[in-house]
Parts: C-alpha cells; sequence; structure tokens
C-alpha cells in the first residue's frame, strides 16, 4: 500500500447503512444491515474505474479494522467480503 492508500479514511454512514472510502471523487461502499446488533455485511462495490487497483480489498480491511476498533460484531454476508475476511485472522473478534 502506498501512503495516500495508508492515508484514506473509511466513512460510517450510520443513517446509510454504509462504509465508505472515498477515492479520487468517486466513492467505493460496504452496504449493511443491521440484526440483533450485529452488522451484515451484504453488499461490497467499487466504482468501475476504480476496478483492479486493490481498493474493494482496502475498503473491506478498513471497515474491518473499524468494527474492530469499535467493538462491533459483524458477519460477512458478500462472498467477496468473505474472502476478504478469510484471507487473514486479524480479525477474528470482529465476525460471529
Amino acid at each position: 500500500m502506498s501512503t495516500s492508500d495508508t492515508d484514506r479514511q473509511i466513512i460510517h454512514d450510520e443513517q446509510a447503512k454504509r462504509f465508505i472510502l472515498p477515492v479520487n471523487g468517486k466513492q467505493a461502499f460496504i452496504n449493511y444491515r443491521v440484526k440483533e446488533g450485529v452488522l451484515h455485511l451484504t453488499y461490497a462495490e467499487t466504482p468501475y474505474e476504480l476496478r483492479g487497483q486493490g481498493i474493494g480489498h482496502e475498503l473491506a480491511e478498513k471497515t474491518f479494522q473499524y468494527l474492530q476498533d469499535h467493538n462491533m460484531k459483524a458477519v460477512p454476508i458478500c462472498g467477496f467480503i468473505r474472502r476478504v475476511q478469510r484471507s487473514s485472522n486479524a480479525w477474528d473478534d470482529v465476525f460471529s
């Protein structure tokens, strides 16, 4: 990851139930729904112009870090999110 990648901050839009990663005027995002206090990560999208650059992976990891930092629990529903989650045990305490 380059310095600019690590400087990008995840935004938690609780009203929209979405985690957003702004990149070059575009937004990659993960949607979720809440069930019994647990976030079900249902869908991830990276704008077409940003695909193939690792933005989706960065979005997922920064979302997981946010969840961990805020003692939140989650269930990965989206296949892409599950793949990223399974690639490391760093967030095992986040996922139910």
